[in-house]
């Protein structure tokens, strides 16, 4: 069965002033997480997916991703690293019954995020 796409996230060098574009280029609503140093991201309309403007650890160029729902992200970033790609990191535990995530390179060099719900650890 394919994975969904169930998030993205826009990671920058100063977040408050992306978050006042992106606010004012697609009129999203944005909540501040101070403790974070993040802005979570309400995508207009039902079946829109949420994201989240976050400052860039300095690891990789500022970048876009999105993350997709795997089963098992361990398995993810090996069948990456068979295909070509690099895993990154993962499964990292968001904490708080969040789920986990983790992050590949794709043969390219483009960053692609995985998530996992907490329920398939």
């Amino acid at each position: 069965m394919a994975k969904p796409v169930v998030h993205f996230e826009i990671a920058v060098k100063d977040e408050v002033k992306a978050a006042e574009f992106y606010r004012t280029m697609f009129e999203w609503e944005i909540d501040p997480f101070p403790e974070m140093k993040a802005f979570g991201i309400k995508s207009a309309g039902e079946k829109a997916i949420g994201g989240d403007i976050s400052r860039n650890d300095s690891t990789f160029p500022s970048h876009c991703a999105i993350y997709v729902q795997v089963e098992d992200i361990p398995a993810y970033l090996a069948k990456a690293e068979s295909l070509g790609g690099k895993p990154i990191f993962g499964p990292m535990d968001l904490g708080s019954g969040y789920g986990f995530i983790g992050m590949f390179q794709d043969p390219e060099g483009i960053l692609i995020g995985l998530y996992q719900k907490v329920a398939t650890v």
